[in-house]
């Protein structure tokens, strides 16, 4: 075993196996961005998955003595061994595509593209089959990286991982899958502790700083027996003096999540791209390979998708994406923040996806609507209060919802007219348009 030790600026020296990082598909995500288009806003939220991966990894290893204390407990219950959830954490992202999460929103604005366009097309449809296929399953509910990582790991020969991984964002069914779950896809999991921080550190918002240590006061604990536990679970267990820090971490990844992640000029910009890489893929200028082919995933990167828009500066379907991504012509911006009317336009949005996205495609992505909502679910965390277990989202205050509609439009008065009208009759809301 050969140690690497990484300088990171969150945890000083970190220490861990060369093995573990130099795969050629862990490497390329040095050229997947974390956040999207939000260094269009914030300039220095340039860094990536990898170093947040590997971040993520430091804090299980910190947490290392409190999961030996259940595999000593439960060693009868549980097969899962320290390398294999080890790896977990470490890969856990390893299946993003290019611009992280705005892929993903690519690949909805795709079904949309497929629908409306051309009935002839099934993109949306071929990319789904091969997910399905690839892992075995009938139906796709969580978003599509996770997917694209059982399978890249299944490229890498990680197939004890790639199981772990399937159960725990499919089907956590296995007490193995649900203590893995509680450690990266929970309310307080290692991968939102890391990239809350790492976030807030390169945007510069203070209030996303977390006092780690203060959170790591707790005993994990599977529960059987308490009220509304359907199915029974790992839980984190804290002692009431640590409440204040909880609500610390909950009120800094709700304001995170409203003021940067989900910032209305962040926004907009992920839309943009978004539409870009959609159409590009309907187009066929990205080809479906990218996805299926390891030798070609390797090389599908931020950079190739920039390099592909670089190159279609001058095709006027294209044109705009250009303008606004490389040369930062700002769309122009209408947002609703009343908690009335986003709230509504939200809670229907799925009943109004089909007509908003009819109207959106005939734009060619010169007109971009997102519904953003931050909300507070605190589902995996308890409070030992005398001899009692308590939801701790009975003793947290922190704010439950905040929803916000964002409309960016091409700067072209027309288009302008043509959206505000649109809004107006068929949702009765005026928008008043500034620039982003």
């Amino acid at each position: 075993m050969v140690m690497k030790r990484i300088r990171d600026p969150l945890y000083g020296l970190i220490s861990i196996d060369d093995d573990l990082i130099k795969s050629p598909y862990f490497q390329r995500l040095r050229y997947i961005i974390q956040n999207g288009m939000a260094y269009m806003v914030f300039p220095s939220m340039n860094h990536t998955r990898f170093e947040h991966s590997i971040g993520a990894y430091h804090l299980l290893v910190r947490m290392k003595d409190k999961i030996d204390k259940v595999f000593e407990t439960e060693k009868n219950d549980l097969s899962l061994d320290w390398e294999t959830l080890e790896k977990l954490v470490l890969y856990h992202d390893i299946g993003h595509l290019p611009f992280s999460h705005t892929f993903e929103k690519a690949f909805e604005i795709l079904k949309y593209l497929d629908k409306y366009l051309n009935n002839n097309s099934n993109k949306y449809q071929q990319i789904n089959s091969f997910i399905k296929k690839e892992i075995g399953i009938t139906k796709r509910s969580e978003k599509i990286h996770d997917y694209i990582g059982i399978v890249v790991l299944r490229y890498m020969n990680e197939d004890e991982v790639a199981d772990l991984k399937k159960e725990v964002y499919v089907d956590p069914k296995s007490k193995d899958s649900k203590l893995a779950r509680l450690i990266i896809n929970s309310d307080l999991d290692v991968d939102r502790l890391d990239y809350l921080q790492r976030d807030a550190y390169f945007a510069g918002a203070k209030f996303g700083l977390i006092d780690v240590d203060r959170l790591r006061e707790f005993e994990i604990e599977y529960i059987s027996a308490l009220d509304g536990c359907k199915p029974e679970r790992y839980f984190y267990v804290f002692q009431p003096k640590s409440i204040d820090d909880l609500e610390h971490y909950f009120l800094a990844r709700f304001h995170m999540y409203s003021s940067v992640y989900e910032h209305p000029v962040v926004s907009i910009y992920n839309g943009i791209m978004a539409y870009f890489i959609a159409y590009a893929i309907y187009k066929d200028l990205i080809d479906f390979e990218n996805i299926t082919k390891p030798e070609k995933f390797l090389y599908f990167t931020d950079d190739s998708v920039l390099h592909l828009l670089k190159n279609k500066k001058d095709d006027p379907e294209f044109k705009h994406f250009y303008e606004a991504i490389i040369e930062r012509k700002k769309y122009k911006k209408a947002i609703i923040y009343s908690d009335k009317i986003a709230k509504n336009f939200s809670k229907n949005f799925k009943n109004y996806k089909d007509k908003i996205y009819n109207f959106l495609i005939k734009h060619g992505g010169k007109v971009i609507i997102t519904d953003e909502y931050v909300k507070s679910d605190i589902k995996n965390i308890l409070i030992h209060v005398g001899d009692e277990y308590k939801p701790a989202k009975d003793s947290l205050k922190v704010p439950h919802s905040r929803y916000k509609i964002c409309v960016g439009v091409y700067n072209d008065e027309n288009l302008i007219r043509e959206v505000k009208e649109y809004f107006e009759d068929e949702f009765k809301i005026k928008l008043e348009f500034r620039n982003t």
